[in-house]
């Protein structure tokens, strides 16, 4: 009797002591972003979008839809943040988030709570705004402090705030509309 099972080596495990090798912000950006559209379910829906140029007149820094894309939420690099309402075919400017270095902007399923991030362009960094009235009224974050923003995302009912920052500092994690802040 022939023995056809055959052994394979066990793959190598890194010693506790072999510290790991640090990503590049970009990278880890660009993983976050992934996952998360993951968790949204939007991977498979992407390969079936069809392009319509809209509003091409401005430098646009961030865009974010409602789930069915109806609502829609755009922010010109320094410039304001505008809204839709139909699928983009027309859009407002939200006059009271006022003209800024916009980085990154999210929204929730609704389309009714959005989160927006800016950078000064100075040493400090910059600061995120929270709207909860589709883009109306805008209340400055101050808990999450001045950070250089790259990132942001909500959760689709809108009960998690999360911010990732450039310089290293991490990504931010808000369960209370932004009050407080972990890292």
């Amino acid at each position: 009797m022939h023995n056809t099972s055959h052994s394979h080596p066990a793959p190598a495990i890194a010693s506790p002591s072999t510290p790991p090798v640090p990503l590049h912000p970009s990278v880890r950006l660009t993983r976050l972003l992934a996952l998360l559209l993951l968790l949204a379910g939007a991977g498979s829906a992407a390969a079936q979008l069809t392009w319509t140029a809209r509003e091409s007149s401005r430098n646009w820094a961030a865009v974010a839809s409602s789930a069915d894309g109806t609502k829609l939420a755009a922010a010109a690099d320094q410039g304001m943040i505008y809204t839709s309402t139909d699928s983009g075919a027309t859009w407002t400017a939200r006059d009271n988030a006022g003209t800024r270095r916009w980085r990154a902007l999210a929204s929730t399923a609704s389309g009714d709570k959005l989160l927006a991030a800016d950078d000064d362009g100075l040493v400090s960094g910059g600061a995120l705004y929270l709207s909860t009235d589709y883009g109306a009224t805008w209340t400055t974050l101050t808990a999450a402090g001045s950070r250089f923003w790259s990132a942001v995302a909500i959760s689709a009912d809108g009960s998690t705030l999360v911010a990732a920052t450039t310089t290293g500092q991490g990504i931010f994690i808000s369960s209370d509309n932004g009050a407080t802040w972990a890292p």
